[in-house]
């Protein structure tokens, strides 16, 4: 995979802006080694929180109100949102040295970068489109900062404890990690750090920071602590109660951070196909593409807008591509019949209408459920010649107390769970299964051994598959070593796809 991101992050209306690209996936190069899960994200030891998930910046050209640019001697910085001081012709950042994140303040009008080497900053659980910095008035930036944290312990030559475990059913017990080790890894302080004296004064206690912001002289940190809810879960809010701490700061000023333009996403090919009331079939690939076509299926909640999202490692074969944006109709009553038979008589007209304008072998995929809904397809309807799943849970057995929009226990509608686990109808699937999963899925319900379950299942049921498991990656796929592999992985799939299928109809 190739290609530039770039974004532009403004001061305000008519000042200075600063243009940004960085490749639009990282590299495995990047990936820090030391990180750990907690629940569901991957956290950086060094950077003492979330681990980027965006690469490094490679260029920051800032262009001024009399329109001159300047691109910035600086590499390595990390993809935040920038912190523009309000009155002086300074801006400011986070630049990666040795794994660990330091500031860096840029005066654009003397044309001059700092990087403050000495001071150790954290991210916290700040989100990357939330600056990690605030001006405070004069040179003064307030920060997250570990400096009194002790460096990681590589070895523990101390003897492990016992673990104690009760509990009371019926209920599923969920073995999550408690607060207390994501405060281990993730809290930092809020510091002030006076950029003209080198000074470093910490205002709060260690916490666990969502954003900082100063404004009317008071310095406003966001947080969150609390219990942890398993009815809730994923950024922003990580299943914890938010919290704020405010800290007078004398003499400060309005931080001034704009709005960032991101156009990250390529515009679709086509517009969303009404098939029915629930489904809607978008084409992303000109009519003149050749090759088998693909049947890309995309889980959409009630009242969602079709997303019209497929995989670029799809696109980029250079075969059709369609999306079929699908929302199933799922009362609490509702029967494996009732939803299967919405699933198989959508995947059927998106069927006929891409076979249409592309007469040749149709292969359905999906990522996550739609992992699961591609699956159903290939048992279910015939037409198609072969599979591409990523990210899927695959056996239902092991989310006992729902899944989707399925809210009753597997005890209470078995058939239902077994309906929707692929491993169940292995000996059903009409053509061979390309499965694909990261090796650091920390989602709860899609782990790396599902991939490999369901790779399993279908060999001992007679049926072929291949598995593809990727290096680093989590639930989405990110790296761009891996999305070139997959790429490549794609497209000698569909090529023996449509071979083994008699090639075009």
């Amino acid at each position: 995979m190739s290609g530039e991101r770039r974004w532009r992050d403004r001061a305000w209306e008519g000042g200075p802006s600063a243009e940004l690209s960085a490749p639009r996936h990282p590299s495995l190069v990047e990936r820090n080694p030391a990180v750990l899960p907690w629940r569901d994200v991957l956290l950086d030891l060094d950077l003492a929180g979330l681990a980027p998930g965006r690469a490094l910046v490679e260029q920051i050209a800032i262009t001024t109100g009399d329109g001159r640019t300047w691109v910035l001697p600086l590499s390595g910085v990390l993809a935040t949102r920038l912190a523009w001081h309000p009155e002086l012709p300074l801006v400011a950042g986070l630049v990666l040295r040795d794994r660990r994140a330091c500031p860096w303040v840029a005066d654009h009008r003397a044309r001059k970068v700092f990087v403050h080497n000495g001071v150790r900053a954290a991210v916290s659980l700040l989100m990357p489109d939330r600056p990690p910095l605030a001006w405070c008035g004069g040179l003064r930036l307030a920060l997250l900062t570990t400096s009194d944290r002790p460096e990681p312990v590589t070895r523990d030559d101390r003897p492990p404890e016992p673990t104690v475990l009760e509990a009371a059913g019926p209920a599923w017990v969920d073995l999550l990690p408690s607060v207390a080790a994501l405060e281990q890894v993730a809290a930092a302080r809020v510091a002030v750090f006076d950029h003209g004296k080198g000074e470093l004064r910490e205002v709060t206690e260690a916490l666990l920071v969502s954003g900082v912001t100063v404004a009317d002289g008071v310095l406003r940190v966001e947080h969150l602590s609390g219990a942890i809810d398993p009815g809730r879960g994923g950024p922003p809010d990580f299943g914890l109660c938010p919290g704020t701490v405010e800290v007078d700061v004398v003499g400060a000023a309005g931080a001034a951070v704009g709005e960032v333009a991101d156009a990250e996403e390529a515009p679709t090919t086509g517009s969303p196909v009404p098939l029915g009331d629930r489904a809607f079939l978008t084409l992303r690939t000109p009519p003149e593409a050749a090759g088998p076509a693909v049947l890309w299926i995309h889980s959409t909640a009630p009242g969602e807008a079709p997303s019209e999202h497929a995989p670029p490692t799809l696109v980029e074969t250079g075969c059709p591509v369609a999306v079929l944006d699908l929302s199933l109709h799922w009362p609490a009553h509702s029967t494996a019949d009732l939803l299967i038979g919405q699933i198989t008589t959508a995947v059927r007209a998106a069927v006929c209408a891409l076979t249409a304008r592309h007469p040749a072998a149709v292969v359905v995929g999906g990522h996550s459920f739609g992992a699961t809904l591609a699956l159903l397809a290939l048992a279910h309807v015939d037409g198609l010649t072969a599979a591409i799943v990523h990210s899927g849970c695959y056996d239902r057995t092991s989310t006992p107390f729902g899944f989707q929009w399925e809210q009753r226990s597997y005890w209470e509608v078995p058939q239902v769970y077994q309906a929707f686990s692929a491993v169940h109808l292995a000996d059903r699937l009409a053509g061979p299964v390309l499965v694909v999963h990261g090796t650091d899925d920390l989602n709860t319900a899609t782990p790396p051994d599902q991939a490999l379950g369901l790779y399993r299942t279908i060999v001992a049921a007679g049926g072929r598959a291949r598995l593809v498991l990727l290096p680093g990656e989590g639930h989405n796929f990110q790296f761009a070593e891996n999305l070139r592999f997959l790429t490549a992985e794609h497209a000698t799939w569909l090529a023996r796809s449509a071979a083994s299928a008699g090639g075009e109809r």
